[in-house]
């Protein structure tokens, strides 16, 4: 193999790491911030526990997307009487 294709591989596959690598931070960061409006909504209603409708209307998300956050955060539980979600004390 000469010198240039190897050095076209070379670029070819460090392109492809590099836009895999912004595809998956932005998901990351993405992700991240739906957490964190997650949580100020449950901060800023401290001591009740709301439902994912409720925590979806105060955010920009789904309420199927606002129940898997939920159920992976650690500081978020399942509140015991209405079934709605507040934070771990």
């Amino acid at each position: 193999m000469s010198l240039e294709v190897i050095i076209a591989i070379a670029v070819i596959g460090m392109l492809v790491f590099v836009i895999g690598l912004k595809v998956w931070l932005g998901k990351l960061l993405k992700a991240k911030m739906d957490e964190g409006s997650v949580i100020d909504a449950l901060e800023q209603h401290s001591g009740e526990a709301l439902s994912s409708e409720v925590i979806a209307g105060l955010t920009s998300l789904t309420s199927d997307q606002v129940e898997q956050i939920c159920k992976k955060h650690v500081r978020i539980t399942r509140h015991p009487d209405n079934g709605g979600w507040a934070l771990k004390p």
